[in-house]
């Protein structure tokens, strides 16, 4: 039946992902801190001295970054080269996974993780796909290392710098807020065990190696990332989330800004990671986002119906003039006026009503599909299917004018030929 193709079509592949990005909050809801910010422990007594300077409210947890072989899906993988872009993620602790929920007024999960397993919470808004954090096409966990990227690396050493891990959980929750995009900058939890030898292996080697790297930079990273097939320092160990005073906020943020300024290196594994995340600069980031990706969805989808509509039109044309002879085959047997209208209608709007029902069987299952491998929490099924209920109505509503039109046109055409 040719009505069902566009009817899978519009609800399968545009329908579901519109609706995700209509429901999408606004950029400032996807950013529960007016700062967050990676800092070296070296750097940690210019930070406190902010903090002492300014009336701001801070939260401070251990963390360490933590990268994976590739955390990108779009790139083919080549099992000879280092991947060029590796994940970038935040490595933290169950007692930080219980205190930032409890922070947000929400309720953690009993997670009980031991080595080798970690939980993750992406950083990512309703819209956007569910992803991997490495996508290395092993299919023995996620492959992660404690640590930033590596630029280079022995390809068959790979599965010793980067350790398996069975992910036991994930969800969608914006702890922190959407910072790298959506796709870097999640949350990773690990036991408290594995997690403090990670701590403490970088914490020791940013202690020793720092002020080398301030001394010499860029060839002493490269000197010894050759030799030790290592990076010379590894990033941030703590996180800071700040609340502050609007008519502060610019000072703070000035004030914050060796945070990147005197760490450029990094930022060179990826230009959306950073140590630093004024809200404001990152609301102008996730507008563009959410504006980009509404725009592209809802392209799509009118495309998808204004070609539907033109087939409609074509189908029914080609069809007009059978139903034409058999009107007037019904009128000379004595059939009433009515009658006849009535079975044309039939004819024409019953093949679009049966594919309309199948259409929406489909979106209730890939919508329950959606709503599982995308976690959604209750508040995003609710505003989801509330957008579903009046995008379908809409849609079928100007389906059924466009019928309506196409089945008066052909009613004129009969009474010219009587």
């Amino acid at each position: 039946m040719l009505c069902w193709s566009y009817i899978y079509a519009c609800f399968l592949f545009e329908g579901v992902p519109l609706i995700g990005a209509v429901i999408t909050p606004q950029a400032s809801d996807q950013l529960p801190y007016d700062i967050v910010s990676m800092v070296y422990d070296q750097d940690m007594d210019r930070v406190k001295a902010v903090m002492d300077t300014y009336d701001v409210d801070v939260q401070i947890y251990p963390m360490v970054r933590v990268s994976s072989i590739s955390g990108n899906s779009s790139l083919q993988q080549d099992e000879r080269s280092v991947n060029t872009e590796q994940g970038a993620y935040i490595g933290i602790t169950e007692d930080t996974y219980r205190s930032l929920k409890e922070a947000l007024g929400e309720k953690s999960k009993d997670l009980d993780l031991k080595d080798g397993e970690i939980y993750t919470v992406y950083q990512q808004n309703v819209s956007m796909p569910s992803r991997s954090l490495d996508y290395s096409g092993s299919r023995t966990g996620n492959y992660l290392r404690f640590g930033q990227p590596l630029f280079y690396y022995s390809v068959d050493r790979k599965h010793e710098l980067f350790q398996g891990h069975k992910e036991t959980g994930r969800e969608r929750d914006l702890l922190i807020g959407m910072l790298g995009e959506g796709e870097q900058e999640h949350l990773v939890v690990f036991s408290d065990e594995e997690f403090e030898r990670g701590y403490t292996k970088i914490r020791e080697k940013n202690e020793e190696n720092l002020p080398i790297l301030r001394e010499k930079e860029e060839l002493a990273r490269e000197q010894y990332l050759m030799e030790h097939e290592d990076n010379l320092t590894d990033g941030p160990t703590n996180l800071i989330l700040w609340d502050v005073p609007k008519e502060q906020y610019d000072d703070v943020v000035l004030a914050l800004s060796f945070l990147e300024e005197d760490h450029p290196i990094d930022r060179l594994f990826d230009e959306r990671v950073g140590n630093l995340y004024p809200k404001d600069q990152m609301i102008t980031t996730v507008r563009e986002f959410n504006v980009g990706d509404m725009a592209i969805q809802a392209v799509a989808a009118a495309l998808l119906f204004v070609f539907g509509l033109f087939q409609i039109y074509s189908k029914t044309e080609s069809e007009a003039a059978a139903i034409r002879e058999q009107d007037l085959f019904l009128l000379r047997l004595g059939m009433k006026e009515k009658e006849r209208k009535r079975l044309m209608h039939r004819q024409i709007h019953k093949p679009f009503w049966i594919s309309a029902a199948a259409g929406v069987v489909v979106e209730a299952v890939f919508a329950l599909l959606t709503f599982e491998n995308r976690s959604y929490q209750p508040d995003d099924i609710l505003r989801y299917t509330i957008a579903a209920v009046v995008f379908t109505i809409f849609y079928y509503l100007l389906w059924e004018i466009w019928l309506t039109y196409m089945e008066r046109k052909i009613w004129k055409g009969m009474g010219k030929q009587k």
